[in-house]
């Protein structure tokens, strides 16, 4: 007897297991119906799919469906067959199929047993499928994790945290290319990006013509099934790429967008709801990580700039990349790992290629060098090289010879089979990584992938060599900039120290050997300043003609370069010819000194050989003469400006004091007053600040003012007064003489001369800055302006702390949320950490002395997490009597409405302990502990728009909070939520997995008891005690009009049950005979209180009260029940 295992999908079936046969001829023919085919083509299992029942053929060497199949019977020696459906669901998911040697029925018994070997393998598949269904949960729960995990552990890293997403987003939305794009400046740009489809390099508009740019703009998620269907030009770009499915889901903050994740497949394949619920989850967490970096940075941006630029370019001069040490590792290790014969890296500059390492034999070696020397490259397909510059993709030939497109001269004749990789970077290809094998043997996707792998690493070296080059470039040249900046400031008064320092750095980093600064004196041009070792500057200055090179630059106002003032292309320049010959030099460079559009001289380079200069040298030595014009400009403008320089002085010492003291704004302030009235020359200076309708001072200089004009007092903003007018009009307000302006009030009191100026932030004035003299003797403009800068001053003093208390809130507040995140990602099944964080931190930053959070069932509220003071018999009685959901409560009032509610003074607050309701007032006058709490905010935990939860904060004093304390309590309730649902899901996958591990072993007893079904029953009886907590099991089988009992479990541990009774009729005396009659699930939550029960049944066994009864079912007829058992009334639940 042999049997066939065949799994049936839609119209196709595969082999999937089968009884072993030594023959070879039979061997072969499985092989082949093993890869499977159409159902139409399977004798068996197409009439057991059209019939969807059991199919009987008596002789298959007469009954077979072709001439072929009827010989097959008789070769292989098969004739009477059967052939019974796997069924689950109503649908067919496989066929089981059995043949005789000879021609001999199958009896009913046998066919019932095939029967129930074909129901178990139905419900192994289906295992198969729950279990594959669980694991996906799994890893999605696992992406979750690795997400948080990345937000606690990168704070200030967002490019980590983003390609984290990204990477995840792509694997369990199952999408080819995922991109996180962010909003900048009004423009989208891709920031993180997993998956092959190319990224825009330039930013997009926001607009309706993306996908992406559709879900910012609309603030929603869009999901377009079919790109290529939507009208031409709906999506360009996408319909462009041959985008077929596209998901596009908005990253939202606080009502705005910041950016959104782009999910893309080039099948036409929509996303499942699961999959967009998932890219949703996605895109809060990438959200929650963009604000969490940027209030991070908003705090160490300032205080860092300076210090990070100093230690990135420490960083940069001290570590120098070798290149062709890291590529030559490179190429080893591909050929290595993708068992490759050679492997080389192709550089490629402006479209000439360079080996810039190679591996192999070194006779491959020599020979791949010679070939690469010097060969031009151009996109095509007559080679693994021109077809990667022509796709931009990674390209394979499998072998050279036998490919009619390659032509073999396009080969250094080492290799067959050809594996090329581009290197790129950003949109261009730096580079080629080919890797190849002497004879013709494709390479994997796996090798494919380590090569890419690779490349990847190539272009990632070849491009930290580039920028570091260019950096330690930069850092020379910066470094030679600031000898130049430092010899300015060092001689402001004396140009030749600096033409002296700017000659010799012009000849160091210019690669010369010979540096001249020339400056116009009527016609000549002599030397001011030489650096070099050429002969010395000829004893008579330079002609301003252009036969001489400097000459020609300061005539034609721009740089001239000479490569070789002797070659017969300088014909021209004979004065330079003239001194070439003492002067030993051949290559010159002359850039003009320019002075407001007119030249004042020439910066001159010479060497020895004719090699030129580069186009970097010729940038930097006009840079040099930039600095050159500016040091003759500031000796000039030094003299000029003496007294403006002295004011400034005092201003800087203002400055000064400011910096030493910028976050103490009293001492600022008195700093700027006093100076402001010192400088200015007055007998009283104030600075005030705007509250609303009146002004508050803050501070005071001078003993002449009133005792009215203390710190602390208010002025009205009115035109009754200078610092009103001021910042009433927003602009400076001059009163020569009070005595003659009929809107001051009391004209004959105070100072005769006053002067206020606005302080001015984002348009508005936000205080007045006002001076003040008790006689008669008006502000000159030039102390008008002097205090607008005074005023310019006490407004950044006043907005940096301001600023600075912000910053340092914020970074508490998010410390703090880190705190959360990291107990949700190291805690992630275990929510009380979570909960006890949550509430110290929102209790802490929230000014509250009581804080609690309590689960929602629907009815009432059980308290999870406290945190105060002691109150543990508070705390006992809320556990034991958890409170309800009722009116009164701000608890109830927050879940009920679903939104924060808020009291400033809850027993003054009609809402609750002043309610006219005397019920509500009594709640509130027995609130034991809580009878001190006087503001509160209780803000619900929501999931899906449901409320789970509550979260309450409790101040012991009247002081409402404020609406970033409220946005913060919504961020802790929302990570509560977090933590609920992490927990959720993390229960209800390991519930599932102990189902699946129950059915496993039942499947396993079923597999090693064949012919006995007792160890069977006793399997699925013990398990479904144990997965239904029940204390006892009871198994019966229906025989005629009677039950017989045939298991009780298999658990040593559980009670032996003496009941007496083993057999039961058919009827309403028992749940067994009712569950049968019903052919449904029956339960009865107390038999010995049901009056049909016939309780003698329990007799010699321990009493049961509640019973659940289930049917075991065959072809729509109940064949027996299992009975779960409790000993008290405890209902079964649902699940």
């Amino acid at each position: 007897m042999g049997g066939y295992l065949f799994l049936v999908a839609g119209d196709r079936f595969h082999l999937a297991a089968v009884t072993p046969d030594p023959r070879p001829e039979v061997a072969a023919y499985r092989e082949q119906i093993r890869q499977g085919g159409p159902v139409a083509s399977a004798f068996v299992v197409k009439r057991v799919v059209e019939s969807k029942g059991v199919v009987y053929i008596r002789d298959a060497s007469v009954d077979g469906e072709t001439e072929a199949y009827r010989q097959n019977s008789k070769d292989f020696g098969y004739r009477s067959m059967l052939g019974v459906p796997l069924i689950r669901s109503g649908e067919i998911v496989g066929v089981l199929s059995l043949q005789r040697p000879d021609v001999r029925a199958f009896s009913d018994r046998e066919v019932a047993l095939v029967r129930a070997f074909a129901d178990q393998a139905a419900i192994a598949v289906e295992n198969a499928r729950l279990f594959g269904e669980t694991k996906e949960a799994l890893e999605r729960q696992t992406a979750m994790a690795e997400v948080l995990g990345a937000i606690a552990g990168s704070p200030t890293d967002l490019q980590a945290v983003l390609d984290v997403i990204a990477r995840n987003a792509a694997q369990f939305c199952a999408a080819e290319d995922a991109s996180v794009l962010l909003l900048r400046d009004g423009m989208m740009s891709s920031v993180a990006h997993h998956g092959p489809l190319p990224q825009p390099t330039n930013p997009w508009p926001p607009d309706r013509t993306s996908v992406s740019g559709r879900a910012v703009a609309e603030l929603r998620v869009v999901h377009v099934p079919d790109v290529q269907a939507e009208p031409p030009g709906m999506y360009p770009i996408a319909q462009e790429m041959g985008i077929r499915t596209f998901l596009a889901v908005p990253l939202v903050r606080e009502g705005r967008s910041l950016g959104a994740i782009g999910l893309r497949r080039l099948e036409l394949r929509p996303f499942t709801e699961e999959q967009i619920d998932l890219a949703r989850t996605f895109a809060d967490q990438a959200a929650i990580a963009i604000e969490n970096v940027r209030l991070f940075n908003a705090t160490k941006e300032a205080l860092d700039q300076q210090t990070a630029v100093a230690e990135v370019l420490g960083a940069i001069g001290r570590s120098a990349f070798d290149l062709d040490r890291v590529l030559t590792t490179i190429a080893e290790s591909a050929m290595r790992l993708a068992d490759a014969d050679t492997s080389s890296i192709v550089r490629i500059d402006r479209g000439v290629g360079e080996i810039a390492s190679v591996a192999g034999p070194p006779e491959q070696v020599a020979r791949l060098r010679s070939f690469w020397a010097g060969r031009k490259l151009t996109p095509g397909r007559d080679s693994v090289v021109g077809r990667v510059l022509l796709e931009r993709r990674t390209v394979q030939i499998e072998d050279i010879r036998a490919d009619p497109e390659f032509d073999l001269k396009n080969t250094a004749g080492v290799a067959r089979t050809v594996l090329g990789v581009p290197l790129m970077v950003t949109d261009d290809i730096k580079g080629i990584l080919l890797v190849r094998r002497a004879e013709p043997r494709r390479f994997t996707q796996a090798h494919t992938r380590i090569v890419e792998t690779f490349a990847r690493q190539a272009a990632i070296a070849m491009e930290n060599a580039r920028l570091f080059n260019e950096a330690k470039e930069g850092l020379e040249r910066q470094t030679a900039v600031a000898e130049v900046l430092r010899s300015i400031a060092g001689s402001p008064t004396d140009v030749a120290p600096v033409l002296d320092t700017i000659a010799a750095n012009a000849a160091r980093f210019c690669g010369a050997e010979d540096a001249v600064v020339h400056l116009i004196e009527g016609d000549a041009l002599p030397a001011k300043a030489h650096f070099g070792v050429l002969a010395a500057v000829h004893p008579q200055p330079v002609r301003l003609e252009r036969s001489s090179v400097a000459g020609a630059a300061i005539l034609g106002r721009g740089t001239v370069h000479v490569p070789d003032v002797l070659a017969a292309d300088a014909a021209q320049f004979t004065q330079a010819r003239e001194r070439a010959a003492p002067g030993g030099h051949r290559g010159m460079l002359a850039a003009p000194l320019m002075r407001e559009g007119a030249p004042i001289g020439a910066i001159v380079l010479r060497k020895g050989d004719p090699s030129g200069f580069s186009p970097r040298q010729i940038e930097l030595v006009e840079a040099f003469a930039d600095q050159a014009v500016i040091a003759i400009e500031n000796v000039r403008l030094f003299n000029e400006t003496k007294e403006a320089l002295d004011q400034q002085t005092a201003l800087s010492e203002v400055l000064r004091t400011i910096s030493r003291s910028a976050f103490d704004l009293n001492a600022v302030l008195q700093t700027i007053v006093d100076r402001a009235r010192a400088l200015v020359g007055a007998d009283g200076a104030v600075i005030y600040r705007r509250e609303e309708k009146t002004a508050f001072l803050l501070a005071r200089s001078g003993k002449a003012l009133a005792r009215t004009f203390e710190p602390g007092t208010r002025l009205p903003i009115d035109e009754r007064n200078t610092v009103g007018r001021a910042v009433l009009s927003m602009r400076r307000e001059h009163i020569p003489d009070t005595s003659l302006d009929p809107r001051v009030a009391n004209q004959d009191e105070g100072p005769r001369t006053r002067l206020a100026v606005p302080l001015m932030r984002e348009g508005s004035a936000i205080g007045a800055l006002g001076v003040a003299r008790n006689d008669v003797n008006p502000f000159s403009d030039r102390e008008v302006e002097l205090v607008e800068t005074f005023a310019d001053q006490a407004a950044i003093a006043i907005e940096n702390v301001r600023l600075f208390n912000e910053t340092k809130e914020a970074l508490e507040r998010q410390t703090a949320i880190s705190a959360v995140l990291k107990a949700i990602s190291t805690s992630a099944f275990d929510i009380q950490p979570v909960f006890d964080a949550v509430v110290a931190n929102a209790a802490t930053l929230c000014a509250a002395e009581h804080a609690y959070i309590y689960r929602f069932d629907g009815e009432l509220f059980h308290v999870v997490a406290t945190h105060g003071p002691a109150q543990p018999e508070y705390v006992s009685e809320l556990k034991e009597h958890p409170p309800r959901l009722r009116k009164g409560s701000m608890y109830s009032r927050a879940v009920v409405d679903r939104r924060p509610a808020v009291t400033v003074d809850v027993m003054n607050d009609p809402d609750y302990g002043a309610s006219p309701d005397p019920e509500v007032r009594a709640l509130w006058q027995r609130s034991g502990p809580l009878g001190k709490a006087r503001s509160g905010i209780a803000v619900p935990l929501l999931r899906h728009e449901e409320p789970v939860g509550v979260i309450g904060l409790w101040r012991e004093r009247a002081e409402p909070f404020t609406d970033a304390q409220l946005r913060l309590v919504n961020t802790f309730a929302d990570q509560a939520v977090i933590a609920i649902e992490n927990a959720r899901l993390f229960n209800e996958t390991k519930e599932a997995l102990e189902h699946q591990t129950a059915t496993a072993e039942v499947l396993k007893v079923i597999s090693e008891s064949p012919s006995d079904l007792g160890p069977v029953f006793d399997s699925i009886a013990e398990h479904a005690r144990v997965l239904c907590n029940a204390e006892r099991v009871h198994l019966w089988l229906r025989n005629g009009d009677r039950s017989e009992l045939v298991a009780t479990g298999r658990d040593p541990g559980v009670e032996v049950d003496l009941m007496r009774v083993r057999s039961l009729p058919v009827d309403r005396s028992n749940l067994a005979g009712r569950a049968i009659q019903g052919r449904t699930t029956v339960q009865v939550a107390d038999v010995l209180a049901d009056p049909e029960y016939d309780a003698r049944i329990q007799e010699g066994a321990r009493p049961w009260r509640t019973v659940l009864a289930v049917p075991l079912m065959r072809g729509g007829e109940a064949i027996g029940v299992i009975a779960l058992l409790r000993g008290v009334v405890a209902p079964f639940e649902e699940r």
